[in-house]
């Protein structure tokens, strides 16, 4: 397994190259107690490449939502004239029957009378 391992040395110096030079002698072990202190944290790489493949997937998905959003609201919708044919249900068979509608048309209009009369 691999890890990540991030190092940070404080140390007292006049300039860069100084605090440069004394990190170095530090590592090699040169230098004991010179006032340096060092900090250290450990992480597992494999944690990191799972959140970084998790983070790129929410952006990826976000993305092609959001541009295939755009293009269906923007892709016109065309309804067929075609007689009998309907996407939502099929058509009824009592579309042509006269008797059928009359006798619906009276009940409908004696249930509206009868509300009207309460």
């Amino acid at each position: 397994m691999k890890y990540r391992t991030v190092i940070e040395i404080t140390a007292d110096a006049e300039n860069r190259d100084g605090a440069i030079d004394l990190a170095g002698e530090f590592l090699k072990g040169e230098l004991e107690e010179s006032g340096i202190t060092m900090k250290w944290k450990s992480t597992p790489l494999k944690n990191r490449v799972l959140f970084h493949t998790g983070i790129f997937l929410v952006f990826a998905f976000v993305a092609i939502g959001t541009t295939s959003f755009g293009y269906l609201k923007s892709t016109p919708v065309t309804s067929g004239r075609t007689h009998g044919v309907s996407a939502f249900q099929p058509p009824l068979k009592t579309g042509r029957v006269t008797s059928f509608k009359k006798v619906w048309k009276d009940e409908e209009n004696k249930k509206a009378l009868d509300r009207i009369r309460k």
